[in-house]
């Protein structure tokens, strides 16, 4: 069962039906290695992604999700969507281009960690080590409608969850299936294995320091630790990590 911050119950009030509904297939179709937010604020700008779910080998996903219904779709480009909502229409953003926007902004919030970029000379040399992607879930279009309109020229076809692939019954594999298509950008490195994770996640608040010979991997449980505590803060600055040999501090 995945975990969720903030707890599911605490906002489960506040979601649409269909964030409801995909919240709770995250919550039941993945193991409990994942960390899912659910409207948090990013950045100093405090943008509100949908979800973001954090995997220790996948990386990192943002999904925005739409309750929009076939019938009041009635034009979208790669930009911009115009909805018919009680008698008027709506212009509002493409979601997959907002779901781009938002994860650019999260990668640009974590880079800003020195802990989460590649060193110098490596093949990640200046970039997030965290490999990560965007997608749309629509939870109220089955697959079929969804192939049988032109959307699939506007939101890419691999980057959708649709209504009946998030149902209770959707087999579990095949759920995480769709999430894991949404990658954009995949390393052949990865943030940290369980063991690491587990050690992560028990870190808590405060100053800690983890020993270790070299190539033990306590750079990837820091930087785990690190992704959560930036995402969980917000905004630059929160959380930094250095090195001294084989020894790691994390300060929050």
């Amino acid at each position: 069962m995945a975990h969720f911050v903030p707890v599911l119950s605490s906002v489960v009030g506040r979601m649409t039906s269909g964030e409801r509904r995909f919240a709770r297939r995250l919550e039941s179709h993945l193991e409990d290695d994942y960390i899912c937010w659910y409207d948090v604020p990013v950045g100093a700008s405090h943008q509100h992604p949908d979800f973001l779910v954090l995997h220790p080998r996948r990386g990192l996903l943002v999904i925005e999700v739409k309750d929009w219904k076939l019938g009041n779709l009635r034009a979208i480009d790669k930009v911009s969507a115009t909805l018919y909502v009680e008698g008027k229409e709506i212009r509002t953003a493409n979601p997959f281009e907002q779901a781009r926007q938002y994860a650019h902004r999260v990668t640009q919030l974590l880079q800003s960690d020195r802990a989460l970029i590649g060193e110098p000379g490596s093949s990640y040399q200046g970039k997030l080590i965290c490999p990560w992607g965007y997608g749309v879930v629509l939870a109220n279009i089955s697959r079929s409608a969804f192939t049988l309109t032109d959307l699939g020229q506007v939101i890419p076809p691999e980057r959708v969850i649709c209504q009946d692939e998030m149902v209770e019954s959707v087999d579990a594999e095949a759920f995480q299936q769709r999430l894991w298509g949404m990658f954009g950008v995949t390393f052949r490195c990865r943030v940290m294995d369980l063991q690491q994770e587990q050690l992560a996640r028990s870190m808590g608040e405060g100053h800690r320091v983890i020993h270790g010979v070299a190539g033990s991997g306590e750079m990837f449980s820091v930087n785990g630790s690190v992704v959560s505590g930036v995402l969980a803060a917000g905004r630059r600055g929160r959380c930094r990590c250095r090195c001294t040999g084989s020894q790691f501090t994390l300060r929050r």
